[in-house]
């Protein structure tokens, strides 16, 4: 019924092998996850061509809470995965919103008018990402080992840990060999607890900070210790 349901209103397929529920933490968890687009008119603009594919996709939640309004889902994760797609742009004229303002706003999906979810982490273990974000800008990593992104109202933390991994767009070519990286990310500074990188034929270590409107990287003030 679920697989009918998200096949019918967002022309995707939503195909797993069972469904897994934890007690402690309370949990529940699709195994076996193998999301096809069936449609090119789908509800979320993705391609045809997309893939994903995932061991396990789930969310765990508070185990005591009042449930009148909402719910609050501890940590959305997906594990083992596959992730090919291209994610679209958004309409022209439609300059999104400014990261300054994203980086202090914890998740919250609407689920109707009177209820809705937030999520407090987003995390990703041993994941294969191939991803294009509007015509431009290209995301590639042969292993994500773990990511996870924990936003609240004081800001924003990275954690980030990756193998084989490029990001491409008109001003910035970058390539690892490995990447480690957690970081804070408030409006005015980014707080750069670790930073490890390794290229083919280097490597260094940074950690420090960055002083600034995070809209504009380039024209913050760097604070950074570097080690080659």
């Amino acid at each position: 019924e679920l697989q009918e349901r998200v096949a019918k209103s967002l022309g995707v397929e939503l195909n797993f092998e069972r469904v897994k529920i934890g007690v402690l933490p309370p949990s529940l968890a699709l195994q076996g996850v193998d999301l096809k687009v069936s449609s090119a008119q789908n509800q979320l603009g993705l391609a045809t061509d997309t893939i994903f594919k995932a061991a396990s996709l789930g969310f765990s939640f508070r185990m005591i809470q009042a449930f009148s309004r909402g719910i609050t889902v501890n940590k959305i994760f997906l594990l083992d995965a596959t992730v090919k797609m291209a994610i679209p742009k958004g309409k022209d004229g439609d300059r999104g919103e400014k990261l300054s303002a994203l980086v202090h706003r914890p998740i919250r999906l609407r689920l109707s008018d009177n209820f809705f979810a937030a999520i407090r982490q987003v995390e990703v273990r041993n994941t294969k990402i191939d991803l294009a974000i509007g015509e431009n800008v290209k995301i590639f990593a042969d292993s994500i080992s773990y990511l996870a992104l924990t936003p609240s109202s004081e800001g924003t933390n990275l954690a980030f840990n990756a193998e084989g991994f490029s990001f491409t767009s008109p001003k910035v070519n970058e390539s690892f060999k490995a990447i480690k990286l957690n970081t804070d990310v408030q409006r005015n500074s980014v707080l750069l607890s670790n930073l490890d990188v390794q290229r083919r034929d280097a490597a260094f270590h940074a950690a420090g900070k960055l002083v600034g409107s995070i809209d504009d990287i380039p024209e913050t003030r760097p604070d950074v210790d570097i080690i080659v």
